[in-house]
C-alpha cells in the first residue's frame, strides 16, 4: 500500500514562499493498494494537483476512486470543484462521509458549486458520482481495501478512518481534539498497531492551550496517541496556516524526541507500507 500526500495544511491554503517545503495546500491524501484500488482522503485544495497527475497517469483509461471525507468543513472540501477528473464522463467516483448532518452529503457538496459561488454545478459535471452516507463501522472498497470509520471529537463531528490492505494499515485522524488534555480513547483504539498513523498536529504546546474547543491537536498529543496505540510510524499533519517551514521543522525535532519514528507530512512525499 502506498500513501502520497497532496495537501497537508489546515484551515486555509497558504501559497507563501516560507511554506513551500512542506506545502500550502489543504488536506488531501492518496492511498493506493497493490491491486490499484484508489482511495482519496479528503478533498482540500491538494486534490487539484492529484487530479492533474491522475489524468496524466491514466490517459484514456477511466479513473475510478473512492473519496473519504473526514468531515465537510471548507478546508476539506474546497478543492473538490477543481478536481478535473470529475468533468470526464468515463470516470466514476464514490464519495463517503458522515451520515448525521442536517443536510445530505450531496447537498453539502453541491452547495459550494451553486452558480453564485462557482460556474459549473454538481449536476453539470461529466462523471457519475455516488454519495454514500457512512455510519461507524467497517465496509469494503474495490474488494481488497477495508475501511473502518469511527467518530472523534470535532465541532460538528468528524471521522477517523482506518484503511487496511496488502497486510498493512494506515489510520487517518485529522481535525481531532483531545478534550481537556485527555486522549480520545476512540482514536487510540482505532489506531491500534497501525503501520502509519496520520494525526492532526495543528498546534504546539502554547497554541493548544489558547485554542481549546477549536477541534485540533498538538504534536505532543499525537505522539501520546502513537505510543498508546503502539503504531509503527507517526506522520504530523494539518499544520496551522501561520506555521512556516522553520516552525514545522522545529516541531518535528521535538516530536521525534517524544516518538522516535515520526515524520512530517509534505506535499508530494510518498510512504510505502506492508
Amino acid at each position: 500500500m502506498t500513501i502520497r500526500f497532496h495537501g497537508v495544511r489546515g484551515s486555509t491554503p497558504v501559497p507563501q514562499a516560507a511554506m513551500m517545503h512542506f506545502g500550502g495546500n489543504t488536506a488531501c491524501v492518496e492511498v493506493r493498494s497493490k491491486k490499484g484500488t484508489l482511495v482519496i482522503l479528503d478533498a482540500g485544495t491538494g486534490i487539484r494537483s492529484l487530479g492533474l497527475s491522475l489524468m496524466k497517469e491514466y490517459g484514456e483509461r477511466p479513473i475510478h476512486a473512492a473519496i473519504l471525507l473526514s468531515h465537510t468543513h471548507w478546508d476539506h472540501i474546497q478543492g473538490f470543484p477543481f478536481f478535473l477528473p470529475l468533468f470526464d464522463k468515463k470516470n466514476s467516483f464514490h464519495i463517503y462521509g458522515k451520515s448525521r448532518y442536517t443536510k445530505s452529503l450531496e447537498e453539502i457538496m453541491a452547495g459550494q458549486m451553486e452558480h453564485k459561488y462557482f460556474p459549473v454545478s454538481l449536476k453539470e459535471i461529466g462523471s457519475p458520482v455516488q454519495f454514500k452516507m457512512v455510519e461507524e463501522g467497517a465496509f469494503t472498497i474495490g474488494g481488497d481495501v477495508t475501511i473502518t470509520a469511527k467518530e472523534h471529537y470535532h465541532p460538528g463531528g468528524a471521522y477517523t478512518y482506518r484503511i487496511e490492505a496488502d497486510g498493512a494499515t494506515v489510520v487517518y485522524s485529522t481535525d481531532t481534539e483531545h478534550v481537556d488534555g485527555r486522549l480520545d480513547e476512540r482514536v487510540v483504539a482505532i489506531a491500534k498497531d497501525a503501520d502509519l498513523l496520520i494525526h492532526d498536529t495543528q498546534y504546539d504546546d502554547a497554541d493548544i492551550v489558547t485554542h481549546a474547543g477549536w477541534g485540533h491537536s498538538s504534536y505532543r498529543q499525537a505522539c501520546e496517541v502513537a505510543k498508546r496505540a503502539g503504531v509503527k510510524r507517526l506522520s504530523l499533519f494539518h499544520y496551522d496556516p501561520v506555521y512556516d517551514d522553520r516552525k514545522v521543522k522545529a516541531i518535528l525535532r521535538d516530536a521525534q524526541k517524544l516518538f522516535k519514528n515520526t515524520m512530517a507530512a509534505r506535499e508530494g512525499a510518498a510512504v510505502s507500507i506492508g
